[in-house]
């Protein structure tokens, strides 16, 4: 074996092996520390661009739940709306039936005419004034996109077509007006009579008109329910799926810290040792 006092090649290998244990180490403990076995490109340059693929669908599916909420929340304040004019035309409904008895004179029958259009009244203003940030909900009659997927396609949009529930819309008023048609009372007590009855069918009319309109929100309202609940597994899977890839196996990163330390106490003392070797060369100099 040479003995070389200038170059110390052991001691320099020794140096390398060490430093590279020492590196292996300082990673192992950036990973365990962090959480994730990819911190750099470096560490799985393919799984990095799929971690950050799955890692932008998740935050996508979030926002596409919260769009979906937002959906259910107009809905439902059209629906609760609607439900509210459907408990004004049942007391409508009421009144016409009343009006229509032949015991009731016309001055008596005044007083429930009162009654009527300011009910009649109260249907147009719920209807006007029903909104949700500025969105007509029963007297706008547009439609509404919910963006609820992951792209720009339109399958990745529900759809939700406006009711309307004004006087208009409703059969109680002409066309194009919010002036009532309909009334209770009139020149006589027969024809009092006759256009309460004339009434009680229109009203029944809108009745059920209001009632498609609430099965049509319904039925909106359950499939943003079903969207909401797809989008919850959705992004439960694609944070799973992220986990898999970018999250660090801590028992097999700690026993290879284990099997480190010990690579890096042997480097050590190997270095030390190696350092020691260019000594023989002085001792066969007599020094």
């Amino acid at each position: 074996m040479t003995i070389n006092i200038r170059t110390n090649v052991a001691s320099l290998t020794a140096q390398r092996n060490l430093g590279s244990s020492t590196g292996s180490i300082n990673s192992a403990y950036e990973r365990l520390s962090s959480g994730l076995r990819i911190n750099h490109a470096r560490d799985d340059a393919a799984g990095l661009s799929i971690a950050e693929s799955l890692k932008a669908d998740a935050k996508v599916a979030s926002v596409g739940i919260r769009n979906a909420n937002d959906g259910i929340s107009i809905i439902s304040i059209a629906d609760q709306a609607i439900g509210q004019i459907s408990n004004v035309l049942s007391r409508l409904a009421e009144l016409a039936q009343q009006s229509a008895n032949g015991v009731y004179s016309n001055m008596q029958r005044s007083a429930l005419a009162n009654e009527f259009q300011a009910l009649t009244s109260e249907i147009e203003r719920i209807a006007v004034t029903t909104e949700f940030n500025k969105l007509q909900l029963l007297s706008g009659g547009g439609e509404v996109v919910f963006q609820v997927g992951f792209d720009g396609s339109s399958t990745s949009q529900v759809s939700y077509n406006g009711v309307a529930a004004t006087l208009e819309s409703l059969g109680l008023a002409n066309a194009g007006t919010s002036d009532v048609k309909i009334s209770i009372i009139a020149t006589t007590d027969l024809e009092s009579q006759s256009a309460s009855r004339i009434a009680l069918d229109v009203i029944n009319e809108a009745i059920a008109s209001c009632s498609r309109n609430r099965g049509t929100l319904g039925a909106a309202e359950a499939r943003l329910e079903v969207t909401i609940s797809n989008l919850q597994v959705a992004k439960e899977n694609f944070n799973a799926a992220e986990s898999r890839i970018r999250d660090v196996d801590v028992a097999a990163e700690a026993a290879e810290l284990t099997r480190l330390n010990i690579l890096q106490q042997a480097g050590s003392a190997v270095l030390a040792q190696a350092n020691a070797q260019p000594q023989l060369a002085l001792q066969l100099l007599g020094s």
